[in-house]
């Protein structure tokens, strides 16, 4: 059986046990070759981030940048490795609920 190549991105808010999967199931899981777990991958898209709330402009050319590097990356890996391939982190939907509107424009 072929597993299809795609990007699962798990956002997990507060509680909801974000961290167990992280730490304990993910890792598991890529062991198995079931999954890539691109967790060493996070700093990058951390970085976007972060950037991205002190600047607040979509349309900054460095953040443009740096977000079609990180896309690049990941479609690399999705057409070299034919499995799922999971992003989890909490603070892609964040604690703030000012900031989940503008989160939702940068995570799409």
């Amino acid at each position: 059986m072929t597993t299809k190549s795609k990007l699962i991105i798990h956002i997990g808010t507060g509680k909801t046990a974000t961290t167990f999967l992280q730490k304990k199931i993910f890792p598991q899981l890529q062991k198995m070759e079931k999954i890539i777990f691109l967790e060493k991958n996070l700093s990058s898209l951390k970085k976007i981030f972060y950037t991205f709330r002190v600047i607040d402009d979509l349309n900054n050319e460095e953040l443009i940048k740096e977000i079609k590097n990180y896309r690049s990356s990941i479609i690399s890996s999705l057409k070299t490795n034919k499995i799922p391939h999971i992003i989890s982190a909490e603070w892609l939907h964040g604690w703030d609920p000012d900031m989940w509107e503008r989160l939702l424009l940068l995570n799409k």
